[in-house]
């Protein structure tokens, strides 16, 4: 049985990995919604280009970089014609 100690520990851990969750959650539907492109497609395309950007960064490139989130934009949507 466990001791008020661990249901303690183990609710914070729950309560951790929930708001983990749900900010996850959020910065990929902010990314989905202001780029208007599908987060896996722009995914694929960083890999494929070997860009190293995480989530956080791209999120303040939203916020505050329009003409280097433009370029970026004009940068995947090329790559996506060249497949197709």
């Amino acid at each position: 049985m466990l001791n008020f100690r661990s249901k303690r520990e183990l609710n914070q851990f729950i309560t951790r990995k929930k708001k983990q969750y749900i900010l996850k959650n959020e910065s990929l539907s902010r990314i989905n919604s202001i780029n208007h492109i599908k987060y896996g497609s722009f995914l694929y395309f960083m890999r494929r280009e070997k860009l190293l950007l995480r989530k956080s960064i791209i999120e303040n490139l939203i916020n505050t970089e329009s003409g280097s989130l433009y370029s970026l934009r004009k940068w995947f949507d090329s790559s996506l014609y060249k497949l197709y």
